[in-house]
C-alpha cells in the first residue's frame, strides 16, 4: 500500500491571528535570509505616531493562489504558499511618501523560500506572498525596537 502523506491543512494550520489592531505602521523593509536549519523572512516596520507599540494586526494562512485589487491572478514561485495579510499597515506613510523602497517581488538564494511578493497595498491593508520548495510550518515571532514580524520555516530536509 502507499505511504501516508502528509495533507496541509493537517500538518500546517494557519498561525493564529498576532500584533495589535488600531495605529498605523509603515512597512520600512522586507528581508529573507537563511540561518542553520531554517529560512527567516522579516518584515519590519516604522512606529508612527498614532502607531502602537506592537506590530500590526496580522494573519498568516495556507493559499493556493493569489488575485490582485485588479482581478488579475498573481504568479508566486514554489510549490507552497503561504498568505501574509497585515492590516494598519502601508509601504507609504499616511500623506501617501513612499517609506519603503525595497523590491516588491523578492528573489531569495535560499533553498527553502522561493518566492516572496508583495499581492495587495490597499486601505492600509497589505497582502504578501511566501513561495516555498515544499510545505513546512512557519513559526512567528515579534520583536520590537524595531518593530518585526519574524517567520522562520525549518529548512532541515535542505
Amino acid at each position: 500500500s502507499p505511504a501516508p502523506t502528509r495533507t496541509p491543512t493537517a500538518s500546517c494550520p494557519p498561525v493564529p491571528a498576532g500584533g495589535r489592531a488600531g495605529g498605523f505602521h509603515s512597512l520600512t523593509d522586507v528581508r529573507v535570509g537563511h540561518q542553520p536549519g531554517f529560512d527567516r523572512v522579516v518584515f519590519e516596520f516604522g512606529q508612527e505616531t498614532s502607531a502602537l507599540d506592537d506590530v500590526p494586526l496580522f494573519h498568516i494562512e495556507r493559499a493556493t493562489s493569489f488575485t490582485a485589487i485588479s482581478g488579475q491572478p498573481v504568479a508566486v514561485q514554489g510549490a507552497v504558499h503561504w498568505s501574509v495579510r497585515i492590516e494598519g499597515a502601508s509601504i507609504a506613510d499616511r500623506n501617501g511618501n513612499l517609506v519603503y523602497k525595497g523590491p516588491r517581488d523578492l528573489d531569495p538564494t535560499t533553498t527553502l523560500v522561493r518566492d516572496v511578493k508583495q499581492i495587495e497595498d490597499f486601505e492600509a491593508q497589505m497582502i504578501w506572498a511566501i513561495g516555498l520548495a515544499q510545505l513546512e510550518c512557519p513559526r512567528v515571532t515579534t520583536l520590537r525596537s524595531p518593530l518585526r514580524l519574524v517567520i522562520d520555516l525549518p529548512s532541515g530536509g535542505f
